[in-house]
């Protein structure tokens, strides 16, 4: 009997198990392409200046170091005579080395944030650029460029921690309730009847007469219509509970006055009270009940991660 522990994992199926759907992956290589080309044409510009930087001797400019990145140094004052002073001012290819260099990073934050946000608005995740591609082998510690490839990998290597072994779909969802709670984490949740008030939730500033809310409140109230649309029809999407025109004269009513739907589609009222309080009546007791315990659920979640 063979006693080695090794040995045993010889024999265990191995299967191929890949958090990227084909489809995802063929999007993702499309875009990787298109950065290829732009970036390899960066690097060919890049190699001719420093060809040609290395052939001009003459070149009184120094790559001198930084805080945190190279700088170009002119040549020092030499006097006033003609020579020294267009020596000063002479061609140096270093200023086009580092814009090569600079373009080239902000190529790779920009790859990398739409690779992200394509699997955000594709499943509702909450992922985070972290410029992982620029921050690997490819730049120094100064921002400078090393010659290495780009490598894809390193942005999809990020994106599997970020999932912690969740799919994609698993991860929307996840990101989608915790979203939802954070929003509310702070603010009390009530029940009674048809409506589900929550506290603390808009704010309104006077213009005369009228009283507005701020922005940011109307942001807060969208963010509730879209976790209505999300408890009741798993999307984010308002139209499956609110009309076009219904949210446009949300968006500009007056705190205070009570907003009634034309077309009910679970909703029935929404109020915005002057003691900042949003209260939102449902057509029937039981959506409320739902949507109550929907919200409460998301916010003890994010509580708990918090």
């Amino acid at each position: 009997m063979d006693t080695n522990l090794l040995s045993l994992f010889d024999t265990i199926e191995k299967k191929s198990v890949s958090l990227f759907s084909d489809e995802d992956m063929e999007q993702v290589n499309n875009y990787w392409d298109t950065f290829r080309k732009a970036f390899d044409r960066l690097v060919d510009n890049w190699k001719l200046f420093s060809k040609m930087d290395s052939e001009n001797t003459d070149d009184l400019y120094k790559m001198a170091k930084g805080f945190e990145h190279y700088y170009i140094s002119q040549p020092p004052y030499g006097g006033d005579d003609l020579e020294s002073k267009l020596a000063r001012v002479s061609f140096s290819y270093k200023y086009d080395i580092l814009n090569c260099e600079k373009l080239m990073k902000e190529m790779c934050h920009y790859v990398e944030g739409h690779i992200i946000r394509f699997f955000n608005e594709k499943y509702g995740c909450s992922l985070e650029s972290k410029n992982v591609l620029a921050n690997s082998s490819l730049f120094d510690d100064h921002s400078r460029y090393t010659g290495v490839d780009p490598d894809l990998q390193v942005i999809l290597d990020e994106i599997i921690r970020q999932n912690d072994g969740l799919s994609f779909t698993e991860k929307g969802e996840l990101d989608t309730i915790l979203g939802f709670g954070k929003i509310v984490d702070y603010r009390v949740l009530s029940l009674s009847g048809k409506t589900v008030s929550i506290d603390s939730m808009v704010s309104y500033s006077d213009y005369g007469c009228r009283r507005t809310l701020y922005s940011d409140s109307w942001w807060k109230v969208q963010v509730i219509l879209e976790a209505i649309a999300y408890c009741f029809h798993g999307t984010k999407g308002l139209y499956t509970i609110i009309n076009h025109d219904d949210l446009s004269r949300l968006q500009g009513m007056d705190v205070g006055e009570a907003f009634n739907f034309e077309k009910k589609l679970k909703l029935e009222q929404i109020k915005y009270f002057k003691n900042r309080k949003l209260g939102i009546k449902f057509v029937t007791a039981e959506q409320a009940k739902q949507f109550y315990e929907f919200l409460s659920e998301a916010k003890e979640k994010y509580k708990n991660i918090a």
